[in-house]
C-alpha cells in the first residue's frame, strides 16, 4: 500500500502577521477560516479553497466564495505547479506537492568546500571607503537640519 501524499503550504497572513509552514497528509483537504476547514487560517472571512488530486495534477478550487486566484487571476479552479503560489482573499499560498522532509532536503544548499573566513571579508580601496565617508557626512548633515529643524518647530509650539 502506498504512503498518503504528503503537501506542504507556505501560508502568508498579512492581516494578522502570520507566515507559517503546513504539512498536510492526505487528499483533498480544505483551507480556510471557516470551523470545515482541514487547515484553518487565522485571518477571519476567507472562503474554503480546496485542494484536490485529479490524474497525477494537483488543483486548488474554489468552494464557492470567490476568493481565489491563481497567478493573479480570479478563477475558480486551476492546476497548481510545484511551488505555485495563489491566494484565498488577502492570505497568500505557496503548494509544495511533497513532504515537509523532501521539501528541506531539496532546498537545502548542498555542502561546499570549506572557505578560510579571511577570504569572504571585502576588500575595500581608499576610493570605497572614501565614498563611505562622504555618505556619513551626507547622513550626519541631514540630521543636524532634522535636529534645527524639531528645535525650531517645537520653539513655535511653545
Amino acid at each position: 500500500m502506498l504512503p498518503p501524499e504528503c503537501c506542504v503550504l507556505v501560508i502568508t497572513e498579512p492581516d494578522v502577521g502570520s507566515k507559517r509552514v503546513v504539512q498536510v497528509t492526505g487528499l483533498p483537504f480544505t483551507v480556510g477560516s471557516g470551523p470545515e476547514a482541514a487547515v484553518r487560517l487565522l485571518t477571519a472571512g476567507i472562503p474554503c479553497v480546496r485542494i484536490e488530486e485529479r490524474e497525477g495534477e494537483h488543483f486548488a478550487v474554489d468552494c464557492g466564495g470567490g476568493a481565489l486566484r491563481v497567478r493573479g487571476d480570479a478563477v475558480s479552479q486551476a492546476a497548481l505547479r510545484p511551488g505555485e503560489v495563489f491566494a484565498a482573499g488577502t492570505v497568500t499560498l505557496r503548494f509544495f506537492p511533497e513532504s515537509a522532509e523532501s521539501l528541506r532536503a531539496r532546498l537545502r544548499p548542498p555542502l561546499g568546500p570549506a572557505v578560510p573566513a579571511r577570504s569572504l571579508r571585502p576588500r575595500l580601496g581608499t576610493k570605497d571607503i572614501e565614498e563611505y565617508l562622504a555618505s556619513l557626512e551626507r547622513v550626519e548633515g541631514r540630521l543636524r537640519e532634522l535636529r534645527t529643524a524639531c528645535r525650531e518647530l517645537r520653539t513655535s509650539l511653545v
